[in-house]
C-alpha cells in the first residue's frame, strides 16, 4: 500500500481477558453459550448478513492474540456507501453522524488544509507533493435497514482515516490556490463483546453477556478489523 494508516489506537481497558474464567462450572457454560451462536449464524444468514458472519466466524475460531481480520473490496464499499438512517440521531454520541463518504470528506479536507497551511508557511513547497494523514475518525453506530444491521453487527463503531500525497497549485491569473490529492481511506475496529445492550439491530444484553463470556471462557478471542480502499483521486479549490 502506497500511504500508510494512521497508527493503531490502544486496546480498550474494556476488552475481555481471555481464557481468565478456566474453571469447570465456566467451561460447561462456554460450550452451552458456543452453541447459541449457531442460532446467530442462520438468523443473520436469513437476512443477508455475510459480513457480520464473517467476522462472528473469525471471533469464534480466533485463538491467538495480535490478529487482524482484513476486509474484502465488497465489505470495504459496503462502509463508503453506507449512510445514517432518516431522522436517527443522538445528541449524546460524540461522534460524526455516520455517512461514508461525509466521512472520507472530512479527512481529506483535513489533510488538504495540513498541506495549504505548509505551503503558505514555505512558498517553494507549492508545486510539491508531499504526504499526510489524519488521526483516525470516530463515526458512530449503524442501524439503516438491512446494510445497517450488517455493518452494526460487524463494526458497531468503528474508526476512518485518510492518508495520501497532495500538490497545491499556486493562485494564477486571479484563481485560487487549487489541489490535487491521491489518498487512501481505511477503515479500523476493535472488535469485542461489552456485555451490555446494543439497541435495535444489534444482540440483546444477555446474549452480548454470553458473547463476551465466550471470550473470557477461552472460545473466542478478540481481534482487530481493517480495511483499505483502492487509491481515489480529488481535485478542488483550497
Amino acid at each position: 500500500m502506497p500511504f500508510d494508516p494512521p497508527p493503531d489506537n490502544p486496546w480498550s481497558p474494556d476488552r475481555p481477558v481471555f481464557n481468565s474464567l478456566d474453571g469447570f462450572e465456566e467451561q460447561v457454560r462456554g460450550y452451552t453459550h458456543a452453541a447459541d451462536v449457531a442460532a446467530i449464524r442462520l438468523a443473520w444468514a436469513s437476512l443477508g448478513w455475510t459480513f457480520a458472519n464473517h467476522l462472528l466466524d473469525f471471533y469464534m475460531m480466533n485463538r491467538y492474540d495480535g490478529q487482524s481480520y482484513q476486509m474484502t473490496s465488497d465489505e470495504m464499499s459496503m462502509v463508503l456507501n453506507a449512510s445514517p438512517k432518516v431522522g436517527v440521531d443522538d445528541p449524546n454520541l460524540k461522534y460524526y453522524p455516520y455517512d461514508g463518504q461525509n466521512v472520507v470528506d472530512v479527512g481529506v479536507q483535513e489533510i488538504v488544509r495540513s498541506a495549504r497551511e505548509r505551503c503558505l508557511d514555505n512558498p517553494r513547497e507549492f508545486e510539491y507533493s508531499n504526504s499526510y494523514k489524519t488521526d483516525w475518525i470516530p463515526t458512530r453506530k449503524i442501524i439503516d435497514g438491512i446494510a445497517g444491521g450488517n455493518l452494526g453487527n460487524a463494526l458497531g463503531g468503528f474508526y476512518m482515516g485518510v492518508s495520501g500525497e497532495v500538490v497545491v497549485h499556486k493562485p494564477r491569473g486571479g484563481q485560487p490556490m487549487s489541489y490535487e490529492a491521491q489518498y487512501v481511506v481505511y477503515v479500523y475496529d476493535q472488535y469485542y463483546f461489552h456485555g451490555t445492550a446494543k439497541g435495535q439491530g444489534y444482540l440483546s444484553e444477555a446474549m452480548d453477556i454470553k458473547m463476551r463470556f465466550l471470550e473470557e471462557s477461552g472460545f473466542a478471542r478478540s481481534f482487530t478489523t481493517r480495511g483499505a480502499s483502492p487509491i481515489q483521486t480529488k481535485q478542488g479549490v483550497c
